[in-house]
């Protein structure tokens, strides 16, 4: 695992090798730790407030489909 470089609003940020990763459970009943790779736009909004921090998350479960309805 990388570097921490923020954490806040149920969610951390790390940075590996010059890319950002956004780390979340994404469980219900169990735990599902998520590990995804996001953009630096997108990790400066994550870190604005907790609301940008939800449509930076939800972006990239739509992005890896993660916890998606078929």
């Amino acid at each position: 695992m990388g570097k921490t470089i923020f954490s806040g609003y149920g969610m951390f940020i790390t940075q590996e090798d010059g890319k950002y990763f956004i780390n979340y459970d994404a469980g219900g009943i169990s735990n599902k730790d998520v590990k995804s790779e996001i953009s630096e736009e997108e990790f400066n909004k994550a870190r604005l407030c907790e609301q940008d921090a939800y449509e930076v998350i939800i972006r990239t479960q739509v992005r890896d489909k993660i916890n998606c309805q078929q």
